[in-house]
C-alpha cells in the first residue's frame, strides 16, 4: 500500500497540470481496490476537491459500487455510493442493478432489495436477463425472499439457463430439494 501511494503522491508532484486534466477515475479504482483493497482512499480521491470540476457520471458510480459490492467489509457503502448516484441525478443503468442486488445479498437487506425491484421496474430494466439474476440471487439469500424470488421467476417471459441454475440454487441454499428437482424437470 506504501509504494502504490508514494507513486500516486510522486504522480502528483510531478505533474499537477497533467493531473488536473486526467482526474482519477475507474481504472485507478480498480488499480486501488484489486491490488490493495483500498477502496475508500480511491474514492477520497475521485471525490477531492481537485477532482470536482470532472464530471462524474453513471460509469464511475458504476464502478465504485462494484468495487464495494465486490469487497467482503464494505458491502453496505455500496448501497451508500447507490444512493450518491441518485443524489447526484446520475441515472443508473442496466449495469448498475447486479452489482447493488449483489450488495443486498451480501448484507441480506429483504427490505431494501425490494426497493431496489421497484426502481429497476420503473426504470424498465425488469426484461434485462442479468439485472433479473442479480435479483433472483439476492432474494434467494435474503430470508423469507423464495417466495418473491419465485413470483420474479414465473414472470419472467424468457429463462435462460442461468436464471433457470439461479433459481435452482436458491431452493438447494434453502433446503428445499423437491423444489429443485421439480423445477430442473420443468426446465
Amino acid at each position: 500500500m506504501q509504494f502504490l501511494l508514494k507513486t500516486h503522491s510522486n504522480s502528483c508532484k510531478n505533474s499537477q497540470a497533467r493531473f488536473a486534466q486526467q482526474p482519477f477515475g475507474p481504472h485507478q479504482i480498480h488499480l486501488y481496490s484489486s491490488a490493495l483493497n483500498a477502496i475508500p482512499y480511491a474514492c477520497s480521491l475521485i471525490f477531492s476537491p481537485e477532482s470536482l470540476p470532472y464530471n462524474h457520471d453513471a460509469f464511475l458510480f458504476n464502478t465504485i459500487i462494484e468495487a464495494f459490492a465486490e469487497s467482503t467489509q464494505f458491502k453496505r457503502t455500496s448501497i451508500i455510493y447507490y444512493s450518491k448516484m441518485l443524489t447526484h441525478c446520475f441515472k443508473p443503468n442496466n449495469y448498475t442493478y447486479p452489482f447493488v442486488f449483489k450488495a443486498c445479498a451480501g448484507i441480506r437487506d429483504f427490505n431494501l432489495g425490494k426497493s431496489v425491484q421497484g426502481s429497476v421496474l420503473k426504470l424498465g430494466f425488469h426484461g434485462e436477463s442479468h439485472v433479473v439474476n442479480a435479483m433472483l440471487h439476492m432474494y434467494c439469500c435474503c430470508d423469507d425472499g423464495i417466495q418473491f424470488a419465485e413470483k420474479v421467476f414465473e414472470e419472467m417471459p424468457k429463462r435462460n439457463s442461468v436464471l433457470w441454475s439461479t433459481m435452482m440454487g436458491g431452493y438447494v441454499r434453502r433446503g428445499m430439494s423437491a423444489e429443485a428437482i421439480n423445477l430442473f424437470r420443468a426446465m
